[in-house]
């Protein structure tokens, strides 16, 4: 592919993954989103597409020679998909330092300082 066909086709892609239908042929409503769109800094080599195949309910399989595209189990039986969109991050503290205190709203930079003040109290 000559280098100026690039975001052409990272344009077409985009287009005809957000309209993938499922295995009844209804749209999945997948979200294809380009690294700059979602990333105020995109460093090395990023991947040339984000994709959320039915807003995360559905998942690529690395299988392949199934006579099908959509599938319902993966190598290690049914996928239940997942992935969610804020993530979790769970810790149990047997020795009720944290005093049961729920940590919630958290971005993925502030979980490092959790677990430190969990590892390292006061």
């Amino acid at each position: 592919m000559d280098p100026a066909d690039y975001e052409r086709v990272r344009d077409e892609l985009k287009a005809k993954l957000e309209v993938t239908v499922d295995h009844r042929g209804q749209p999945l409503g997948t979200v294809v989103r380009k690294p700059q769109e979602i990333y105020r800094e995109v460093r090395n080599i990023p991947p040339d597409l984000i994709v959320y195949l039915g807003n995360l309910a559905w998942r690529s399989v690395g299988s392949v020679g199934l006579g099908r595209v959509h599938t319902f189990e993966n190598d290690t039986g049914p996928d239940d998909a997942n992935h969610d969109w804020d993530g979790i991050f769970i810790a149990w503290d047997p020795r009720e330092r944290w005093g049961g205190r729920r940590v919630q709203d958290l971005e993925i930079r502030d979980v490092l300082g959790e677990i430190l003040a969990y590892l390292m109290p006061p």
